[in-house]
């Protein structure tokens, strides 16, 4: 006799603890067995540490994403860069202490548990790295990591989309959505529910509308908007329903970059940061001039 396990599962949380708050609030009526975050959990949001303190006090599966791997490099380089728009990724580290910064290095980049009679694999983005994307119609990807991986079901994020799921050679794929900052979900946290029968898993999507109100308030009181002000309200607005603005002022800047021959890469970029795209300041003062209008924080 099998007995029937639940795991809720929850990705892409971006340092908004309010989303995690609400999810595990959430989560409590369904008497679950594990909790999983596949990764990116915090750095976006200025709000790292309570998420870290309730990963740890809820014995969270946690694995790491592309996110924390830009905390974890700064950690290592403390690059210099005076450009406005790294400002945001300088005030994330700032708010962790060196016990948080512990726990963020030594999160495992997969995850493989049994659950009855099936093998779970938790990853950010994909078995071979943090950053590649696995989209729904990616069905060669697919292919290749069902024939890869030995476990049953495969679990990640880093996409952003909403969640899916997808048979491929007999391997489950499982897209956990973005919970946190998703521009694709406005206004709501999303996560599902994995309930497994012996051999049998079921999936149960779940949408629960977040506390914007709460949210707001507590960014604006974060002290974020004083250090740079640009990134913040960009990230709020994708999440309230204004989508386009984020992708105008991004698509905008990258062009300004490429039409003056002008390198989006530091040179002396490391690791995850040699794909980091960093505008130059004129471009983001002249841009955010442009887009603050909209600017809700």
């Amino acid at each position: 006799m099998f007995k029937i396990k639940k795991l809720a599962i929850i990705s892409d949380i971006h340092g908004n603890y309010i989303a995690l708050e609400q999810f595990l609030d959430d989560i409590k009526k369904y008497n679950v067995d594990y909790i999983i975050a596949s990764g990116d959990l915090i750095n976006e949001f200025p709000f790292g540490r309570e998420v870290i303190k309730l990963i740890k006090d809820n014995n969270i599966i946690a694995v790491k994403g592309n996110r924390e791997e830009y905390l974890i490099n700064y950690d290592k380089y403390k690059y210099s860069w005076d450009n406005i728009q790294f400002r945001n990724a300088r005030f994330m580290y700032d708010q962790l202490t060196k016990e948080d910064m512990d726990f963020v290095k030594q999160l495992p980049m997969t995850v493989s548990m049994d659950v009855e009679d099936l093998k779970v694999k938790v990853v950010h983005a994909s078995p071979e790295s943090i950053f590649e994307f696995i989209h729904e119609d990616d069905i060669e990807l697919m292919e290749k990591y069902a024939k890869q991986i030995k476990e049953d079901i495969l679990i990640f994020g880093h996409s952003h989309q909403r969640i899916w799921e997808r048979k491929v050679f007999g391997k489950t794929f499982i897209n956990a959505g973005c919970a946190g900052v998703s521009t694709l979900n406005p206004n709501y946290i999303e996560y599902s529910l994995l309930t497994i029968n012996g051999s049998e898993a079921t999936l149960e999507k779940r949408n629960i509308p977040m506390d914007i109100a709460r949210l707001k308030k507590e960014l604006s009181d974060s002290g974020l908007i004083e250090v740079e002000k640009t990134f913040v309200n960009l990230s709020f607005l994708g999440i309230i329903g204004d989508r386009k603005i984020i992708k105008s002022f991004f698509a905008k800047a990258k062009e300004k970059m490429i039409e003056e021959h002008r390198s989006m890469i530091k040179p002396d970029a490391n690791g995850i940061y040699s794909t980091f795209r960093l505008f130059d300041d004129d471009i983001w003062i002249e841009l955010t001039k442009e887009y603050e209008k909209y600017f809700v924080l």
